[in-house]
């Protein structure tokens, strides 16, 4: 397309780089990409501020009538400490033989990840059941652990155990009841175990001290009726042996009775305990197995040393090395882990007393084999025994059954006060370190919080749309991309009136006023002659071609007088309401030869004349078209210097490119981020097509100015320089 030679009007002066680079260094390039891709967003947000702040606005009210819909929940914390006071008090009874399953299952358990099965044990249902009754709660177990959450505090043995409810209060009450019901169940637990041994005991050490009152009674009888005061080295060595071998027989004995009682109350404890729990946490170490693991160590170490005291076929080896393999067939029974992921997990209590009971039956069938092999080797030595003088083998016969009878006495008394002390003291491996208060109960939701997130949702939220309301939207911004898209050169920018107020500011009448100055310049200067006639047209409604044609006819008739401004746009006529005349006569008269062109134009200034639009009773287009338009505009050149046509826009409307095939020029108003950049393209392809070569440029319309940019070159404007109007 041919353009007419104009000068370029741009906003800022083009910056050459430091050094006369074309680009500067990498780190600066990218931190000047950033900071320009920062201001397109916020020049964005301003161009939408009314979208922008309807959104902000609108979530955060969202949020906060939700906040004050929802009921208010009232959360209460207590946290418990686990694993800390098993150690003390089963010391003793795991170097006596695991005498207390549970106490020691618990002592096991107490390991870096206890913690989860004991959050998994706080959030069974009898717990919730005992809690629901104490408080007098009208809730099902199963919806009042609803209300209940736990969590393992990293690296520590600590839990925190909160409760949410709808008054201060009850909520407080649920947590510190949770805490404590599950601290006497544990002590219960306890408490149970060292009950079936007292029983247990009590029931054995009478026969035991009647054994050892009766023997002691017999020896002293035998040593005063023969006066036996000492006896034969040989013969007490061999009466030693077989009083060892008696003393292990009857040992083994005894252990194999504890081990079917002990087995008897694991198998009652079993039959009351449920056998899986809730666990809904990481997977953890199988309880049951590591308690195997640890008697299986205790087993290899005993059996190493009886390796080094006796031969492979003492019983003593031989039942450590039966009660071994039981172990390693239990352990490879027993899954490595326990899976917390799951919603059902094995109760690790039940899964370690299983492996207690299969212990003692381990231990009950290694007896079995001890007392045939010490039966073998007590036949062995009848012999020897037989040859012994009656009266030796009489007395070293009560010695040894007296001595006997006094350990297993002392052995069962030892027993009887460990038992005895933990049943009365019932300590729990779960302590309550701090209890749930009402005053520190947090409240949900929190309007302050969700108003503090909603303001940050909001802005991003809002930002995010007006991001892609902009990539949709595909404006036309600045000179270079009219220049890339649409092939035209701008001749001139007029800066944007943001409010109504500003355009009283002097500097901002003062650029309006230059800018207008440009653009008559570029059109003085447009072709050898002069452009006489001059069209203004854009692509769509809005752009503000009718105010660039009334301001810029105004400011050529104070440059240059005698100035016809022409409202073409017959179908939304403005100019009749801008010169505040009447619009019964103009144009459309004009053209029907109704009127003359003196009899219709109005004088609006000494050096300005308008002609409206007139009536409407034909299409403008045939107006347009037809010769009295040409003649016209030939009678207007000669009475005017300049005459400026306002016309209509380009889509969909043809009467512009009538109008333009008809004057000296024609100048495209582009509104700068207002164009819709398919709009203007579509217009340009429509004048090129009907072979429009008259077109001077365009003039961006609304460009962002700012006083700081240009506050050393202008001045306010002489008083009526720039008649009142919105551009």
């Amino acid at each position: 397309m041919m353009r007419y030679g104009t000068t370029r009007i741009t906003g800022h002066a083009e910056r050459a780089l430091p050094g006369g680079k074309a680009h500067g260094k990498d780190g600066r390039e990218h931190g000047f990409h950033e900071a320009a891709y920062i201001g397109d967003i916020f020049s964005s947000i301003a161009r939408h501020r009314r979208l922008f702040f309807t959104i902000l606005l609108g979530f955060i009210a969202l949020v906060t009538v939700a906040t004050l819909i929802v009921p208010k929940t009232y959360t209460a914390t207590t946290r418990l400490f686990v694993g800390g006071n098993s150690g003390s008090n089963t010391g003793n009874n795991q170097e006596n033989g695991t005498m207390l399953p549970i106490l020691n299952a618990l002592a096991i358990a107490t390991s870096a990840q206890s913690t989860e099965t004991y959050a998994a044990l706080l959030q069974q249902e009898g717990v919730a059941a005992r809690v629901s009754g104490d408080l007098g709660l009208n809730v099902a177990p199963g919806a009042l652990l609803g209300h209940i959450h736990v969590k393992p505090i990293v690296n520590t043995s600590i839990l925190e155990l909160s409760a949410g409810w709808r008054r201060r209060d009850t909520a407080a009450q649920i947590a510190n009841d949770f805490a404590t019901v599950f601290v006497e169940r544990q002590r219960e637990f306890v408490r149970s175990q060292a009950t079936t041994a007292i029983d247990f005991l009590k029931a054995e050490m009478p026969a035991a001290e009647r054994r050892k009152t009766d023997t002691a009674t017999a020896l002293a009888k035998y040593q005063s009726k023969h006066a036996i005061l000492d006896i034969n080295a040989q013969t007490q060595s061999v009466l030693a042996r077989k009083a060892d071998i008696d003393t292990k027989t009857d040992a083994v004995k005894l252990d194999q009775r504890e081990a079917r009682a002990l087995l008897a109350s694991v198998q009652g404890q079993l039959a009351t305990l449920p056998a899986t729990v809730d666990n809904n946490r990481t997977a953890q170490v199988n309880p049951a197995l590591t308690q195997l693991r640890s008697e299986l160590a205790d087993v290899d170490v005993q059996l190493a040393a009886a390796r080094k005291r006796y031969t492979e076929k003492h019983p003593a080896v031989i039942a450590l090395a039966e009660q071994r393999q039981a172990l390693n067939r239990q352990i490879a029974a027993l899954p490595a882990s326990v899976e917390s992921g799951v919603t059902v997990a094995p109760n690790p209590i039940v899964q370690a007393l299983q492996g207690q009971a299969a212990g003692y039956q381990a231990r009950i069938a290694g007896d079995e084999a001890q007392l045939r092999e010490l039966g073998q080797q007590k036949a062995a030595y009848a012999p020897i025994i037989a040859s012994i003088p009656a009266q030796t083998n009489a007395i070293a016969s009560l010695q040894q059954q007296a001595k006997l009878a006094s350990d297993v006495y002392a052995a069962l008394q030892q027993k009887y006060n460990d038992a005895l002390v933990a049943q009365t003291t019932a300590v729990s491996n779960v302590t309550v370190v701090q209890p749930a208060s009402a005053e520190a109960a947090s409240v949900s939701p929190n309007l302050l919080v969700n108003l503090a997130v909603a303001v940050v949702l909001g802005l991003v939220l809002a930002t995010t749309l007006i991001v892609l309301v902009e990539a949709f939207e595909r404006r036309l911004r600045d000179e270079g991309d009219i220049e890339r898209i649409l092939g035209l050169s701008v001749i001139s920018q007029v800066p944007e009136l943001e409010h109504h107020r500003q355009r009283e500011l002097p500097w901002i009448r003062s650029m309006t006023l230059e800018a207008l100055l440009h653009l008559c310049t570029a059109l003085h200067l447009g072709s050898e002659d002069g452009i006489r006639t001059l069209a203004i047209t854009s692509p769509s409604k809005g752009d503000g071609k009718s105010t660039i044609a009334f301001h810029l006819a105004s400011v050529l008739s104070g440059v240059q007088p005698k100035v016809l401004l022409i409202d073409a746009d017959m179908r939304r006529p403005t100019l009749h309401q801008r010169i505040g005349e009447s619009n019964e006569i103009g144009l459309g008269d004009v053209l029907r030869g109704t009127h003359t062109l003196v009899d219709s134009v109005h004088h609006v200034s000494s050096g300005l004349d308008a002609l409206t639009s007139g009536s409407l009773s034909e299409t403008p287009f045939s107006l347009l078209q037809s010769s009295r338009f040409d003649e016209l505009l030939i009678t207007a050149r000669h009475t005017y210097n300049t005459v400026i046509v306002d016309c209509t826009v380009l889509v969909p409307i043809t009467d512009a490119l009538i109008v333009s095939t008809k004057v000296d020029a024609t100048a495209l108003v582009i509104s700068a981020n207002g164009t819709d950049e398919r709009a203007a393209r579509y217009a340009v392809e429509r004048m090129d097509a009907l072979g429009i070569r008259n077109v001077v440029g365009v003039v961006l319309n609304r460009t962002q100015t700012h006083w700081s940019d240009y506050s050393d070159y202008f001045t306010p404007p002489v008083a009526g320089a720039l008649p009142e109007g919105h551009v």
